[in-house]
């Protein structure tokens, strides 16, 4: 039987700051990604594929320069 516990966390005013802008950051992203997707689909016929979008994050970083803020793990979650 797997056990699995859960954690109230109470993160100060700072680091809720942090957390807001990390997760602000990812929600842009995403719908940029996806938005992407859709209009290669519609408009040109081909599939993008997670590697083809995430060997742009470098790009990314240097065009937005928010991103470089945020950690690449989490970016290649996204």
């Amino acid at each position: 039987m797997r056990i699995a516990y859960k954690y109230r966390l109470y993160p100060n005013r700072e680091q809720r700051k942090a957390i807001d802008f990390t997760l602000e950051r990812c929600r842009l992203l995403y719908n940029r990604l996806l938005d992407e997707r859709i209009h290669a689909y519609k408009n040109e016929g081909k599939r993008l594929t997670y590697y083809d979008q995430a060997n742009t994050f470098n790009e990314r970083k240097v065009a937005i320069p928010a991103l470089k803020h945020v950690h690449s793990q989490v970016l290649q979650d996204v």
